[in-house]
C-alpha cells in the first residue's frame, strides 16, 4: 500500500512516478477508472493504477482556532487578578515615613551650641530642608522610636524592632514609588524586612495581645496573623473558570425556576379569577331556579 511518505520519496527517486494530490472526485475517478468518494485529499499515482491513498490530517495543515487567554468564547468574563510585587504588599497604611518640620535641625547638629549664635543662613544649612534623605530618615526614626520605646535605651524589645523595620520598609516604599521602581537589591532587602516584621508581629500577637494592638494602631499597620489549621488555596485559571461556570449554570437554573414559578403564579391568579366567576354564576343559576344545595359537613380532622 502506498503511503504519503513512500510516494514522496519515490517521486524524488529514479522511478519518477507522478503523484498528484486531488480533492476533485471526478478527477480521481477518471484516473482510477472507477468511482471514488471521499471528502479528504487523495494521493493518486498517474503512472500505475494503484490504490489511492487518503492523506491523513496529520500530514496536512490543520486549521484550528486557538482560544487565547482571556477566554472570549465563554459566556462570562474572567481576567486574572493582577497583584503588585511582593515588595509593595507590606500592610502599611502609609507609604512614607511621615511629615517633618523643615526648620528642625538634623540630629547631628541638634546639640551644637555653635549654631545658637550662627547667622540664619548658616543655621538653615543644617535644617531638614537641606538635609539628605539619610538624615531625614534618621530624624524620623528617632522620634518614632522614642514614642514606642519602653525606656530611652530600648532597642531590642519587640515593639522597638518592629518600629525599626517599619521605618526602613516605608523608606523603601518611598524609593520604589518616587525614585526607582526597578531597584532589584532594594526589593530583596524590603522583602526580607517585611518577613522579619511579620514574624515579630505574630510572636507579639500570641505573647501580648494588648501591646500588639497598640503597636499596629500607632504605626498604622494592617496585619492579620495566620489562622491555625487553615490552608491558603491559590486561585488558578482553570479552578476559577470552573467556579464561574458552576455559578453561571446555577444562575441559569435559578432564573428558569423563578420564571416558571412566576408563570405558575400567573396561571393560579387566572384560575382563581375563573373559579370565582364560575362560583358566582352557579349561585346565580341556583337562585334563579330555586334550588337549594345541602351543605355537606366537613369531616373532622383525625
Amino acid at each position: 500500500m502506498i503511503t504519503l511518505r513512500t510516494a514522496l520519496s519515490a517521486n524524488q527517486s529514479a522511478l519518477r512516478h507522478q503523484f498528484i494530490v486531488s480533492n476533485n472526485k471526478p478527477v480521481v475517478s477518471a484516473l482510477l477508472d472507477r468511482e471514488w468518494s471521499t471528502d479528504r485529499p487523495v494521493l493518486v499515482d498517474k503512472c500505475s493504477t494503484g490504490f489511492p491513498v487518503i492523506i491523513s490530517k496529520r500530514f496536512g495543515r490543520r486549521y484550528r482556532k486557538w482560544y487565547h487567554w482571556p477566554n472570549d468564547f465563554l459566556p462570562f468574563y474572567w481576567e486574572r487578578q493582577r497583584y503588585p510585587g511582593g515588595h509593595m504588599v507590606t500592610g502599611d497604611q502609609v507609604q512614607d515615613i511621615g511629615t517633618w518640620d523643615k526648620n528642625a535641625l538634623i540630629l547631628d547638629a541638634k546639640y551644637c551650641k555653635a549654631l545658637d549664635d550662627a547667622p540664619e543662613v548658616v543655621r538653615r544649612q543644617f535644617t531638614l530642608e537641606f538635609a539628605h534623605r539619610k538624615d531625614i530618615v534618621k530624624y524620623q526614626r528617632y522620634h518614632i522610636m522614642k514614642a514606642m520605646q519602653r525606656h530611652p535605651m530600648d532597642v531590642t524589645s519587640p515593639e522597638a524592632r518592629i518600629t525599626d523595620y517599619t521605618v526602613k520598609i516605608r523608606n523603601f516604599l518611598h524609593h520604589f514609588i518616587k525614585v526607582n521602581p526597578y531597584a532589584e537589591r532594594m526589593k530583596i532587602i524590603s522583602n526580607g524586612l517585611n518577613l522579619k516584621r511579620a514574624k515579630m508581629l505574630k510572636e507579639l500577637f500570641y505573647m501580648d495581645r494588648e501591646r500588639f494592638h497598640f503597636v499596629t494602631k500607632t504605626l498604622k499597620i494592617d496585619y492579620t496573623p495566620p489562622v491555625l489549621g487553615e490552608m491558603y488555596v491559590k486561585p488558578t485559571r482553570k479552578g476559577e473558570l470552573r467556579r464561574l461556570t458552576r455559578e453561571y449554570c446555577d444562575k441559569i437554573k435559578t432564573d428558569k425556576l423563578e420564571a416558571y414559578h412566576q408563570k405558575l403564579l400567573a396561571e393560579q391568579r387566572e384560575f382563581e379569577a375563573s373559579k370565582e366567576s364560575m362560583q358566582k354564576w352557579i349561585k346565580d343559576e341556583e337562585k334563579f331556579l330555586g334550588l337549594t344545595v345541602p351543605q355537606t359537613a366537613k369531616p373532622a380532622p383525625t
